[in-house]
This record gives C-alpha cells, sequence and structure tokens, in this order.
C-alpha cells in the first residue's frame, strides 16, 4: 500500500477553477499501486468561501480503490475571498498536502447591454470582470443566439494577466436587421448584449 494517495507536490488546480457561485471538478493525477482502499478528505480555508459539504469530508470521504491513476471531487465556491483564493487541504492514508488555488474570474459586465449599429457599421465592446486575471490571462468564448449572419465577431477574447477589462469590435452585416445579441462567457458565467440593428 503506498503511505499516501495524493501525489507529491502540489495538487493542480481544475483547467477552469470555479468562480464564486458556481462548482467545479478537481481532477488528482498519479499513480498509486497496492490493494485495498482509502478515505480521501479535503479541508479549505478560510471559513465561509467553500461550502464543505460538496467536498470529501469525514462525514462522506471519497472511496479510493487501489490500483489507481486518478480521482474526481468537486469544489463549490460559496464567496468571493479578500486575497482572491483559499487553501484546499487533501488528507489520505499516511499524510496530506495543502495548496493555494485561486477563485476564477466571472463576467461581471458585457457592454453596451443594450447598443444599436447600422449594417455594415464596426460597434465596439467591453468585457469586464469582477477580479484581476490570474498568471496566462482569462480566455473569453463569445457566441451568439441569433442568426450568425447578423455580425462577425471573433470566437474567443482574453483577458491580459492581472486585468479586469478586454474590447473587442464586431461588424454588423450589411444584410442585418432587427435584434443581434452575442454572450460573453467564462468559468460557468455569462452576459448578453444586444444590438439593434434599424
Amino acid at each position: 500500500m503506498p503511505s499516501v494517495c495524493v501525489p507529491a507536490g502540489t495538487p493542480p488546480p481544475p483547467p477552469a477553477p470555479p468562480a464564486a457561485g458556481q462548482t467545479g471538478e478537481f481532477s488528482l493525477q498519479g499513480t498509486w499501486k497496492g490493494t485495498g482502499t482509502d478515505s480521501v478528505t479535503v479541508a479549505f480555508a478560510p471559513p465561509g468561501v467553500v461550502d464543505p459539504t460538496q467536498s470529501p469530508n469525514s462525514a462522506n470521504p471519497l472511496i479510493v480503490t487501489y490500483p489507481t491513476t486518478s480521482y474526481l471531487f468537486n469544489v463549490a465556491v460559496l464567496a468571493q475571498p479578500a486575497d482572491n483564493q483559499y487553501t484546499m487541504t487533501i488528507t489520505a492514508k499516511g499524510g496530506s498536502i495543502m495548496t493555494s488555488v485561486l477563485v476564477a474570474p466571472a463576467i461581471q459586465s458585457l457592454s453596451p447591454d443594450q447598443g444599436s449599429a447600422a449594417p455594415g457599421a464596426n460597434l465596439g465592446w467591453s468585457v469586464a470582470l469582477d477580479r484581476p486575471t490570474p498568471p496566462g490571462g482569462q480566455v473569453v468564448d463569445l457566441s451568439s443566439a441569433t442568426p450568425a449572419q447578423f455580425a462577425s465577431f471573433p470566437a474567443t477574447i482574453v483577458v491580459p494577466a492581472g486585468a479586469l477589462v478586454a474590447t473587442f469590435n464586431t461588424t454588423i452585416a450589411a444584410s442585418a436587421s432587427g435584434v443581434g445579441s452575442i454572450t460573453a462567457s467564462c468559468n460557468g458565467t455569462s452576459q448578453t448584449g444586444d444590438v439593434m440593428i434599424p
């Protein structure tokens, strides 16, 4: 049996760490050989940031069966900590490891939320996040629930590391009319803006 069923060092954050009000899934990768089972629990600090009942805990641990190469658990973030991060301590047979996890940025606004533009015109947009982005920046996905031919715009934009805002342009199609919409989304959060086209 291994002494600890968590990998040495720091467990990686999920591909998209959950934002406040969101739940994300962590995947711990490694190779743990042996037989039998082990109980894994996860604790968080400071209190009130993460819902401990949604993650493995002493009352409801994660049961790992050896041999295994990975295991998954959920983290439900309730509130934004003052320093944008919380600590996570994973405990299993023989010991524990602790890591700091940044709370992922959420979409705070998409401006203009109600705009207007003539066919063939360009319209500028601004996406604002609720907190500065982590190292590497934050990718924001752009989409439209209205017919794609109403405007051209990038599929994604990147809010640079440490920034709150990124901008992009749309070009309204020459044949467009009525109302078009664009949605900016990241980490399970989104905002939508409408464009009136006369």
